[in-house]
């Protein structure tokens, strides 16, 4: 079970860096079209990292990762932004696949989390 959770924590979390965010009909925005996106990278390392220190820590890195995963991808039609000083297409924006994996890979982690504390001491799935 952790092991899967480990390949869909860190699959959608990798993936949610190159998938569209924002979609305006044939155009996609990546994170990196967004505002301020390279603090997602920077808060998903922050919270991997700190869950090899603390379980705390790693709760509050990625509840703050999330909080910046949403604020981004809240984003998506932000046309003054994504379209600066250049015509707009007349399309109504929606919002990619991007955002939402990277949602996801934030709640695997904590779920991950959860599991490691219910875990007894020493306890893996590696077999002996």
């Amino acid at each position: 079970m952790r092991n899967l959770l480990v390949l869909i924590a860190g699959f959608t979390t990798l993936s949610a860096m190159y998938t569209p965010w924002s979609l305006w009909g044939d155009i996609e925005f990546r994170l990196v079209d967004l505002p301020f996106w390279y603090g997602y990278p920077v808060l998903v390392l922050v919270m991997v990292l700190a869950a090899r220190w603390s379980r705390v820590a790693a709760a509050v890195s990625g509840a703050v990762t999330l909080a910046v995963a949403v604020a981004l991808y809240l984003q998506y039609d932000n046309a003054e932004v994504l379209f600066p000083g250049g015509p707009v297409p007349a399309v109504v924006p929606a919002p990619g696949p991007g955002g939402t994996m990277a949602v996801v890979g934030v709640l695997a982690f904590w779920v991950l989390l959860a599991l490691r504390r219910a875990a007894p001491a020493g306890a893996t799935d590696r077999p002996r």
